[in-house]
């Protein structure tokens, strides 16, 4: 019973430790994942297709005119948030080396 058990639990940890969807940032080999500065990037890493975004707004059916000005919102809002980023991570450097940013940025910046 002791030697069956042991080897069920050892199946089941060996299950539990490699048993990971990669959103922990693990690599394949187990071993942590390398940082990359794509975090730092001005662009949105998820954009979508032009023509993901032309069945969105055909769907929606809103008159152009208004289109164009919601464009511009977006544009403006955009813009704001990248300042705002960049101001972000300046105060950011100023209080943690630059591996620590790193990985802060890795975990909680999207």
């Amino acid at each position: 019973m002791k030697i069956t058990f042991s080897i069920l639990f050892a199946v089941m940890l060996t299950g539990a430790v490699y048993g990971h969807c990669g959103s922990c940032g693990v690599g394949d080999d187990g071993e942590p994942a390398k940082a990359s500065k794509h975090h730092y990037h001005s662009k949105h890493m998820h954009s979508k297709t032009a023509t993901h975004d032309a069945k969105h707004l055909e769907m929606m059916q809103i008159p152009e005119a208004k289109l164009k000005k919601v464009a511009a919102i977006q544009k403006k809002f955009d813009k704001d948030y990248r300042k705002l980023k960049k101001a972000y991570i300046k105060k950011l450097e100023k209080v943690l080396s630059k591996k620590e940013l790193e990985s802060y940025m890795i975990h909680h910046m999207h």
